[in-house]
């Protein structure tokens, strides 16, 4: 029963910690303007199968990206609180 409890703190701390790594992630791609090296922090995460962006520049919306943003860093969605 204990291996079990420390199992499901190992497997708990594992998921959070690439939780926070993807959105760490989610906020260099969002901020990015070069389509590619923003397409590549996604495709770190969600696979091989996302497809990778021209290497252009692209004009980010402020307002949107602000707001993708602040939702994104303050969600802390397997907080106990």
């Amino acid at each position: 029963m204990i291996y079990l409890q420390i199992f499901d703190e190992t497997r708990k701390r594992n998921f959070l910690n690439s939780l926070s790594e993807f959105i760490e992630d989610a906020e260099k791609a969002l901020k990015e303007d070069n389509q590619l090296k923003a397409s590549k922090l996604w495709k770190k995460h969600l696979g091989s199968r996302y497809p990778e962006g021209n290497d252009e520049k692209v004009q980010n919306d402020s307002r949107y990206s602000a707001a993708i943003l602040g939702g994104a860093s303050t969600s802390k969605p397997w907080a106990s609180e």
